[in-house]
């Protein structure tokens, strides 16, 4: 996915994890730290298509940040809004340790 900065508003591609309601997002595959994360419990997510591509809008409950991601595809979008929707109610901890890109795949 690629990700809108909050200040320099350019997509940025990034690699992203949703695990466990929080969406760790990583500069590289092979990073073994996040550049950043988003909790999405209880978030509210839905379909754009500012600028013509295929966009999410990601409104964390708990901050007033929009998070904007856009995708290759209407079928990518579709799977990421429908994983962001099942992990919107996971009851986490509010400081969260997130696994490796390398830790995440090899679970898989």
């Amino acid at each position: 996915m690629r990700k809108r900065g909050a200040v320099n508003s350019a997509f940025k591609l990034r690699w992203c994890v949703l695990n466990g309601g929080v969406l760790y997002y990583y500069v590289r595959p092979e990073s073994s730290r996040y550049q950043g994360w988003v909790d999405v419990r209880g978030c509210r997510v839905w379909k754009s298509s500012e600028g013509g591509g295929f966009q999410l809008e990601v409104n964390p409950a708990a901050q007033e940040r929009k998070y904007t991601f856009e995708l290759d595809s209407e079928a990518a979008r579709t799977a990421w809004l429908d994983a962001f929707v099942s992990n919107c109610s996971y009851n986490i901890p509010d400081a969260p340790r997130a696994p490796s890109v390398k830790q995440l795949l090899a679970a898989m």
